[in-house]
């Protein structure tokens, strides 16, 4: 298996929920695996959870 190896996706739907979206984004970056990737859909928020995104991505 090569290290990038992605072995499954969580998928996060959003809708105006910054600071919980940054929460989980900042406990998945301290998991002991790093062999996911997050999909994260936003439902047209009018709060900043690109910027949220961005952050992390």
């Amino acid at each position: 298996m090569v290290e990038n190896d992605i072995l499954f996706s969580i998928v996060v739907p959003v809708y105006n929920r910054p600071g919980e979206l940054d929460e989980l984004l900042e406990s998945l970056s301290h998991q002991g695996v790093n062999c996911f990737e997050v999909i994260v859909v936003d439902d047209g928020s009018t709060q900043k959870c690109d910027e949220v995104c961005a952050k992390w991505g």
